[in-house]
């Protein structure tokens, strides 16, 4: 895929990040506070210990929990970053993921997932309802 971009035309090289998205995982974090657990709070990231690849820029995985959960337990969602071809540290897109968690349109507050995810799965569900007879 990379190869086929940058020979779009010469010279072009754009900085790339190619992350997978799973939001439904089992997974479940809690945080010890005050002697109690607790859900953590937004913007918690979990980048070392349970992930695969923690000391890579090229690839690495974490995982966010974006929200705050006021019923039950906080669901995280885990970010693959398959290739990381930009500028940015492991830091700097573990933060701009958060931020894209709040700029999801007439919402205030922020979502589970960031916005372009969430737009995605609602064209996915738009394509598949209009293509798919109803019974």
């Amino acid at each position: 895929m990379i190869h086929t971009i940058k020979n779009f035309s010469a010279g072009y090289s754009p900085q790339i990040i190619f992350t997978l998205v799973d939001k439904k995982i089992n997974s479940r974090f809690t945080e010890l506070r005050n002697d109690e657990y607790q859900n953590p709070a937004p913007g918690t990231v979990v980048d070392q210990g349970l992930v695969e690849n923690a000391f890579s820029k090229e690839s690495f995985d974490f995982y966010l929990i974006a929200h705050r959960a006021t019923i039950a337990t906080a669901l995280p969602v885990h970010y693959h970053v398959v290739a990381n071809r930009s500028n940015l540290s492991k830091e700097q897109i573990e933060e701009l993921t958060y931020h894209l968690c709040y700029n999801f349109f007439n919402f205030m507050g922020s979502i589970k997932v960031p916005a372009a995810v969430m737009y995605a799965h609602k064209v996915a569900n738009y394509a598949h309802d209009i293509t798919m007879p109803s019974e």
